[in-house]
């Protein structure tokens, strides 16, 4: 009885650990392989969820996201994090087929359409639009940029909002974001959400041009 008492004492104190977004706070974190922005010299370097004890944390484990990406410049040795919390990170798209490369290192000396010339695009998760308490596959992916530093974190589409894809035009000098609606309004983006449009923003100063929709 004692034993099985402090078994559940010690699930609790473990469970206790996981934040609201089923993050787990307590556990370390290890780095994936860095991407270097020529350009700049700044190195992104990803970090991943351990998932070798605790299994809670599905999404991360089964997705390949990140949890963050340490940005390294050669004059600040520690290097800052992207997001002051930790979240979850689509890797980087290979350029030619616009999928997702796990992980996000790119091969074949490719560069990846999420560095531009100026920004540098990530999709993430951090909004939990269910309400259930903990970020899953029915919560939005949402777009973020920073210039090529890492710096200036944007957000460019809306957290109520999937975005399904993004298409980078640097000799038209714009990038077009396609998104989708929660239509039946179930607080969750699957296969059933059939209203999508397109989202048309500059280059130059990543302000909003148009939207491009057929229902609306």
């Amino acid at each position: 009885m004692l034993m099985r008492s402090l078994f559940f004492l010690f699930m609790f104190i473990v469970l206790a650990q996981i934040n609201i977004y089923g993050q787990k706070e307590k556990l370390p974190r290890f780095f994936d392989d860095p991407v270097c922005i020529d350009s700049t010299g700044v190195i992104l370097i990803p970090t991943r969820y351990n998932t070798d004890h605790l299994s809670s944390n599905k999404i991360a484990f089964w997705n390949n996201y990140a949890a963050n990406i340490l940005i390294v410049e050669n004059n600040n040795e520690k290097g800052i994090m992207l997001f002051e919390e930790d979240t979850y990170i689509k890797p980087f798209e290979k350029e030619e087929s616009h999928h997702y490369y796990p992980p996000f290192r790119i091969s074949d000396n490719k560069v990846s359409s999420s560095i531009g010339k100026e920004y540098v695009f990530y999709l993430v998760k951090n909004v939990d639009f269910d309400g259930n308490e903990r970020i899953d596959e029915g919560d939005p992916l949402i777009l973020y940029s920073t210039d090529l530093k890492g710096k200036k974190l944007n957000r460019l589409s809306p957290e109520h909002e999937n975005v399904v894809s993004y298409h980078v035009y640097e000799k038209t000098q714009y990038l077009l974001i396609k998104l989708q609606r929660d239509i039946n309004r179930d607080k969750a983006f699957n296969n059933r959400d059939k209203d999508f449009y397109f989202k048309m923003l500059s280059l130059s100063n990543l302000e909003e041009i148009k939207d491009i929709d057929l229902n609306h």
